[in-house]
C-alpha cells in the first residue's frame, strides 16, 4: 500500500472479489465426501450414462450372455437420452456411444481369430468395424432426433420405420 494510490472502495472490492474467485475450488476433491455434488456430476453426465448403459443392455440381451428379456427394454435409456438432448449432434453421439458398446461386445469374438492372423491386425480390423457399425446407431438417434416427439404421427411407428430403414 505505500506506492499504490487508494482509489475507488468500489473498485477494490470488485479487485478483490475477482482474485477470490480464481483461486482453486476445493469442490472437486470434495465429490467422493459430499454426495450433493455426486448428484451434481451424475446429472451433468446423465445421458451419456443411459447411452452406455443402453449399449450394455444390448450387449447382454445376446445369447452369450442369454438374459435375452433385457432385448425388450434395451433402447429405452437411450430414448431417455434423446429426449432430454436439444441439437442433432449430441443424440448422434449418444448413439454412437451405445453402438460402439453394443457392437464391441457383440462382436469381440473377431479379435480371437489371432491364431490366423496378426493380433494388432484383428484388433485394428475390429475397432474399426465397430467404429463403422457404430455410426448406424448414431445415424438413428440423429434422424429420431429431427421428429417432435408430440407430432401426429405414432411415434413408435415412425422410430421403427427409421430403425429398418437403415
Amino acid at each position: 500500500m505505500l506506492g499504490r494510490k487508494r482509489g475507488n472502495l468500489r473498485h477494490e472490492r470488485r479487485w478483490h472479489q475477482s482474485r477470490q474467485s480464481h483461486k482453486p475450488s476445493r469442490k472437486r476433491y470434495n465429490a467422493i465426501v459430499d454426495p450433493k455434488l455426486n448428484v451434481k456430476y451424475m446429472k451433468r453426465y446423465q445421458n451419456w450414462i443411459l447411452a452406455g448403459t443402453s449399449g450394455v443392455l444390448l450387449v447382454l440381451s445376446y445369447p452369450s450372455f442369454n438374459l435375452f428379456p433385457l432385448a425388450w427394454v434395451g433402447l429405452i435409456p437411450l430414448l431417455v437420452s434423446l429426449k432430454s438432448t436439444s441439437s442433432w449432434k449430441s443424440t448422434f453421439w449418444l448413439g454412437y456411444v451405445t453402438g460402439f458398446l453394443f457392437f464391441l461386445g457383440t462382436i469381440y469374438w473377431i479379435i480371437l481369430l489371432y491364431p490366423y492372423a496378426n493380433i494388432f491386425l484383428t484388433t485394428f480390423g475390429c475397432v474399426i468395424l465397430v467404429a463403422y457399425l457404430a455410426a448406424y446407431l448414431g445415424a438413428f438417434s440423429a434422424l429420431l432426433s429431427r421428429i417432435p416427439w408430440q407430432s401426429g404421427l405414432p411415434f413408435i411407428f415412425v422410430a421403427s420405420a427409421i430403425w429398418t430403414g437403415l
